[in-house]
């Protein structure tokens, strides 16, 4: 049996295919915007050192220490974290670091790591993929 109008079902393919990975891509860069906020403007503040150390890298994990950045209200640091994210391709890795040796720490002490997961996870409830 013949295949009819074989190039209109592969170009429904490609549209379909194309369309998962946009929505996928949304959906990536939606849930990582809410964890960098949530890092970013979780973090203690004393001189905003920790705040402003946030990373935000595509592919690998930063692996610098201190990039020497001070922001007490975070801003700065959420703009240029959301601007990597907004670089990263459909399926791609998004790393959100902060590798300075005391934010374990602050983490621990403000339990603000198991705080941040929940608070994504809860925005996300209900929604079907």
């Amino acid at each position: 049996m013949p295949v009819l109008n074989l190039p209109k079902f592969e170009k429904a393919l490609r549209d379909a295919k194309s369309l998962t990975e946009r929505d996928f891509s949304v959906i990536v860069r939606k849930v990582a915007l809410q964890s960098l906020s949530g890092v970013v403007f979780g973090t203690r503040v004393k001189i905003g050192r920790a705040r402003g150390n946030w990373q935000v890298t595509l592919g690998n994990a930063s692996e610098i220490e201190d990039i020497g950045t001070l922001d007490p209200n975070g801003d700065s640091t959420f703009s240029r974290g959301a601007s990597v994210i907004g670089q990263a391709e459909p399926f791609g890795v998004i790393w959100i670091a902060n590798n300075l040796p005391y934010i374990e720490f602050l983490e621990t002490l403000d339990h603000m790591a198991a705080d941040t997961v929940t608070r994504v996870d809860a925005q996300f409830d209900g929604v079907q993929l």
